[in-house]
C-alpha cells in the first residue's frame, strides 16, 4: 500500500515536480557527457558549464516554490513594472549586449550571461492577460485593440533587431494563440490571418542575408554542406548514428569529435539522440508530452478568463520551443536560436522556465487541489 502524502505535499502537482526533475537530470547528464572528451586544456572551462547549469536550476527551483505558494492572482499587480522592465532591459541589450556572431542578445554578469528575451516573453503574458482580463469585450474596439497589439508588438521588435528572428516569432505566436480565446469577432480573425499571408513578402525582405539562408537551407542542406547547411547536417547524423539504443553516455562520436556545434546549447537534443537513441528521445518526448498534459488539464479546469490567458500564453511559449527545437535538430524546421525547455543549457532559459512552470503550480495549489 502506498504511504499517504505529507499534506504539504499534497498542495503541489507532483507529477509535473518529478517530470521537470527528471528533465533537468537528463540535462545535467548531457551537457556533462560533452565535456567528458574534452581536452584538459578546456577542463576547467567546460566544468563551468555544469557548475552554472547547476547554480541556474538551483536559483530557478527557488523561484518556482517561491512563486508557486504565492497566489498566482496578485501578479496582476506587478505585471505592467515587470513589463517596464522587461523593456528597459531589451532596450539596453542592444547597447551593451555581448555580442555572438552579430547577434546581441546578451547582457554579461560576470560569470554569467542574461538573456532579457526570455524575461520579455514572461512579462508580456503577464501583461496580456492583466490587459484582456481587464477590457474583456471592449477588445473589438479599434483602440483597445491596437493596445493590445502594441503590448507584443514592442518587445517582439526589440527582441527582432537583436536580432533574434526566433523568439520574436514565438512571442508573436503567443499575442496569435491567446487572442483566439479572446471574445473577438470571427471577422476580425480573418482579417488578421489574410494580413499575415500578405505580409509575407514584406518580412521576407526584412530578413538579414543569414537569416535567408536558413531558410534556403531548411529547404536544401546539401546546396552548402559546408557552410550554412554544416549544422543540419551534423545534428541529423547525430540523431540518425544513435539509432536504437545509441552509442552511450559519453561515446556519441559527433558531439565530442566536434563535428555537431553548439552541442550543449542549440543541438543539445541532436547531443542526447546519439547517445540514447531512438528509446531515450521517445522517454524524452514523452516527458515533455506528460508536463504539457497536465499544464492542459489546468487549462480545462480554468473557469476564469484571466487564468486562461496565463496557461494557454505559458503552453503556447513551452510547446513552441519544444517543436521549434527539436524540430530543427531533426531538420523539420529552419535553425534558430530557440532553447530546448529545461534541457539546453542557459541560465535565463532554465530561470524563466521553471519560474513559468512555477506560475502554473500557483494555479494548480490554489484553484485546482
Amino acid at each position: 500500500m502506498t504511504p499517504p502524502l505529507p499534506s504539504a505535499l499534497k498542495q503541489f502537482d507532483i507529477v509535473s515536480i518529478v517530470t521537470i526533475i527528471t528533465i533537468l537530470c537528463i540535462s545535467v547528464f548531457t551537457i556533462q557527457s560533452t565535456i567528458s572528451a574534452q581536452s584538459s586544456q578546456s577542463s576547467v572551462l567546460q566544468q563551468n558549464l555544469i557548475n552554472i547549469q547547476l547554480l541556474s536550476i538551483f536559483v530557478g527551483f527557488l523561484l518556482y516554490f517561491i512563486i508557486s505558494s504565492v497566489n498566482y492572482y496578485y501578479l496582476q499587480y506587478f505585471a505592467l513594472p515587470l513589463y517596464i522592465i522587461s523593456l528597459l532591459i531589451l532596450i539596453l541589450v542592444l547597447f551593451i549586449g555581448g555580442s555572438t556572431r552579430g547577434s546581441s542578445r546578451w547582457i554579461d554578469l560576470g560569470p554569467i550571461n542574461f538573456q532579457p528575451s526570455s524575461l520579455g516573453m514572461i512579462t508580456s503574458v503577464l501583461l496580456m492577460a492583466t490587459f484582456l482580463n481587464t477590457i474583456k469585450t471592449k477588445i473589438n474596439q479599434i483602440l483597445y485593440f491596437i493596445i493590445n497589439l502594441g503590448l507584443f508588438a514592442i518587445p517582439a521588435i526589440l527582441i527582432f533587431i537583436e536580432p533574434d528572428l526566433g523568439s520574436a516569432m514565438v512571442l508573436v505566436l503567443i499575442w496569435f494563440v491567446s487572442l483566439h480565446i479572446t471574445p473577438i469577432k470571427l471577422k476580425y480573425i480573418f482579417i488578421l490571418y489574410l494580413v499575415g499571408i500578405l505580409s509575407i513578402p514584406i518580412a521576407w525582405s526584412q530578413l538579414h542575408d543569414y537569416q535567408k539562408e536558413r531558410i534556403y537551407t531548411f529547404i536544401n542542406p546539401s546546396h552548402d554542406p559546408t557552410g550554412a547547411g554544416y549544422n543540419v547536417i551534423q545534428s541529423i547524423i547525430a540523431v540518425g548514428s544513435g539509432e536504437v539504443s545509441g552509442r552511450g553516455w559519453g561515446e556519441g562520436t559527433q558531439s565530442h569529435l566536434q563535428y555537431l556545434p553548439e552541442q550543449h546549447t542549440d543541438f543539445v537534443f541532436a547531443t542526447f539522440a546519439e547517445e540514447q537513441g531512438f528509446i531515450g528521445v521517445i522517454i524524452l518526448i514523452l516527458l515533455y508530452l506528460i508536463l504539457i498534459f497536465r499544464m492542459v488539464q489546468i487549462l480545462w479546469k480554468c473557469n476564469d478568463y484571466y487564468t486562461q490567458l496565463i496557461v494557454v500564453g505559458i503552453i503556447t511559449w513551452f510547446l513552441s520551443h519544444v517543436v521549434i527545437n527539436i524540430g530543427m535538430n531533426i531538420g523539420l524546421l529552419p535553425i534558430t536560436g530557440i532553447p530546448l525547455p529545461l534541457m539546453s543549457y542557459g541560465g535565463s532559459a532554465i530561470v524563466t522556465t521553471l519560474v513559468s512552470l512555477g506560475i502554473i503550480q500557483s494555479i494548480y495549489r490554489h484553484n485546482y487541489k
